[in-house]
């Protein structure tokens, strides 16, 4: 860890672990995240909705399972329950 608190970092931090771990607001934040509205969040969209966070992209494509530089809903809920977990004291 590098000692800075990035913005997934912060997020994961300052949100209830129910809010985040709520399939209805993942949806929302997934399809804000899904600009194109395919059912797949892009590299692409990844990159235009975090420009001004480092890091912000490579964070979420680290849940890329099936490696195709996109995340579907099951990816995304993963990475959402894996923030939600990291909020439970």
């Amino acid at each position: 860890h590098d000692g800075e608190i990035n913005y997934l970092e912060w997020i994961s931090a300052t949100l209830q672990p129910q809010l985040i771990d709520s399939t209805r607001n993942m949806r929302e934040v997934f399809d804000w995240f899904d600009e194109d509205g395919n059912g797949f969040i892009s590299s692409e969209e990844l990159a235009s909705v975090l420009s001004s966070i480092e890091g912000g992209a490579e964070q979420l494509l680290e849940f890329d399972a099936n490696s195709d530089n996109k995340l579907d809903w099951k990816e995304f809920q993963q990475f959402m329950h894996k923030l939600a977990k990291q909020r439970v004291f």
